[in-house]
């Protein structure tokens, strides 16, 4: 299995660009199908400024010469009533035309590799919670690494430290039909409780881990590559908890999160 903390060097490179760029420079060269890419970012939802009708609020930014439309998505729930707030403040009468709308990333992916011409894909910028960008930046400083800055959305994983390495793994389902995934979480805090979970059946294995961080971006740009790894299939994102606690209350049906923890994937 390529190692994830290789990509995770890689990873800057699709960190702040444009959802539809990455996704419509690689369509071509697609490891997976459209539809088992989509399958994978399924779990995770996203917020966007709408109508009421779901028309998205755009910014109009300058892109080599050119000025395009961006459609903002957030990560956290939060952030985009966070964002909504600030608008009441500064342009009362635009707030009272739009509403915070949850969207799936996996929509939001059909829609760019559906829009045909490139000049027609809609554009989005995913934005990350600040909080989790902070602790990312922290966690790399902690591990040695010379940053002072993250480009992209958060995603952590847990890594085994020692020997060959291998990746923390969790059980979903049971008998014949489980399966061992492969855990990534918005919140580094989410991942902090799941080792902590292990810790208390395994703390061998528990401190045989340490967290990495890479991007969605990156892990997206690896799933629409040739040369993406078979193991991926494995992956689940797990959203941020305040998300999930929104799409609940909505009556949305989130997905849940497998919940028993296995041994590292080799």
């Amino acid at each position: 299995m390529k190692r994830w903390s290789r990509w995770s060097r890689m990873a800057g490179i699709f960190g702040g660009v444009v959802l539809t760029t990455l996704l419509t420079a690689v369509t071509q060269a697609l490891a997976l199908t459209n539809e088992q890419v989509a399958d994978r970012l399924r779990s995770v939802p996203v917020f966007a400024i709408t109508t009421p009708d779901g028309v998205p609020l755009v910014n109009q930014i300058e892109n080599e010469g050119e000025t395009v439309a961006v459609t903002d998505l957030y990560i956290s729930w939060r952030d985009a009533e966070a964002f909504l707030q600030a608008l009441q403040n500064s342009n009362p009468e635009l707030a009272q035309q739009v509403e915070v709308r949850p969207l799936s990333l996996a929509d939001v992916f059909d829609s760019i590799i559906g829009g045909g011409e490139e000049s027609n894909v809609p554009r989005f910028s995913l934005i990350p919670s600040q909080e989790e960008v902070v602790s990312a930046v922290t966690l790399m400083q902690e591990q040695g690494e010379e940053v002072q800055e993250f480009e992209g959305v958060p995603l952590y994983y847990a890594e085994a430290s020692g020997g060959e390495g291998g990746y923390l793994t969790i059980t979903e389902g049971e008998g014949e039909g489980a399966q061992r995934i492969i855990p990534l979480y918005f919140e580094q805090e989410g991942l902090e409780n799941l080792l902590s979970r292990v810790s208390e059946n395994n703390p061998g294995l528990a401190n045989s881990m340490e967290i990495q961080v890479t991007t969605l971006e990156g892990l997206i740009g690896i799933l629409l590559s040739e040369d993406s790894d078979p193991e991926l299939n494995n992956i689940f994102l797990v959203p941020m908890v305040d998300s999930l606690e929104y799409i609940e209350g909505q009556g949305g049906g989130a997905p849940a999160a497998p919940a028993e923890p296995a041994a590292p994937a080799e």
